[in-house]
């Protein structure tokens, strides 16, 4: 199976995010949620329900600019891949044609290709 087909049947999630324990990912998610826990013991149901509508503005937020990012790489990605098998290149000819009364004139080209 290919690569779309594994995508297509999800077998692969680019939204699904693996990270080592250990690492700094790991380390600042850990600092996240022990700080979050910490402030929800100290605030009240009011400021506690504010809080969750931040968090879930920020989650949101945060998953928009990962899509974003997704999608920017995964054209980049395209987009590289195609110059590569089919580099696009401009080349540039000139013509000289002559007048009636024999003056010279010259025109240059410059045309785009798919090589």
């Amino acid at each position: 199976m290919g690569i779309l087909d594994e995508l297509w049947y999800g077998n692969i999630s680019p939204c699904e995010r693996d990270f080592k324990k250990g690492s700094k990912y790991s380390e600042l998610l850990g600092y996240i949620v022990r700080h979050e826990e910490n402030l929800q013991k100290r605030l009240n149901d009011e400021e506690k329900e504010i809080f969750e509508k931040i968090t879930e503005c920020t989650n949101e937020m945060y998953g928009i600019a990962e899509r974003e990012a997704f999608v920017r790489g995964f054209t980049l990605g395209a987009r590289i891949i195609i110059d590569i098998k089919w580099p696009v290149r401009t080349i540039t000819f000139s013509r000289t044609d002559r007048t009636a009364i024999g003056h010279a004139i010259t025109k240059s080209y410059n045309v785009t290709v798919c090589l």
